[in-house]
């Protein structure tokens, strides 16, 4: 399926902003329990879940510094690649610090291992993942999710911050797309 393909008329819908905004604001309260008053470093996978990140980080109960890192693994297609691309690297000091990658989601696993080898160069104190949305089924990889926000099935999704081909990002819930 191209871009082209896709329209507004494909879109099924999945998770409504109301549930999306409630289940964010739940996350947030996890999260803050399992930080320490020091607080973490937030580290948003661009571009996916920026709109994620910063509903997230407004309901945080805990100090934090934010930044972004940004990798690619689909491009204009509907299925990962296999292979990660670093795009935007980190820009601050994560030396001794605890890091929370905020993710949109996790499919295969790949991305978010790459993540993890890369970011133990900067020797953080520790990294965990939090996943707006998380494919069990779709995992080749094992890697620890410790805050997701739902489980979902194969389908194809966008909206919240998610894209099909740049496309798609502004819708406010979140669809599946439908083959036609």
């Amino acid at each position: 399926m191209s871009s082209g393909e896709i329209s507004k008329a494909s879109l099924k819908p999945l998770l409504s902003a109301e549930t999306i905004h409630r289940r964010v604001g739940e996350l947030a309260l996890e999260i803050s329990k399992d930080y320490t008053p020091d607080g973490c470093v937030v580290l948003s996978v661009l571009k996916g879940a920026f709109m994620f990140t910063a509903d997230l980080i407004r309901h945080l109960q805990v100090p934090l510094e934010l930044d972004f890192i940004r990798v690619q693994s689909y491009g204009n297609r509907m299925s990962t690649s296999g292979e990660v691309a670093l795009i935007k690297d980190v820009e601050i000091d994560l030396s001794g610090k605890d890091v929370l990658i905020v993710d949109d989601i996790v499919e295969t696993g790949y991305t978010q291992a790459f993540m993890l080898r890369h970011l133990a160069m900067f020797r953080p104190r520790s990294v965990k993942i939090c996943a707006l949305l998380w494919k069990k089924a779709l995992l080749r990889v094992e890697v620890p999710v410790h805050f997701h926000g739902f489980t979902i099935g194969p389908e194809f999704i966008v909206g919240y911050g998610i894209d099909y081909a740049e496309r798609f990002r502004e819708l406010p819930d979140i669809y599946t797309v439908q083959e036609r």
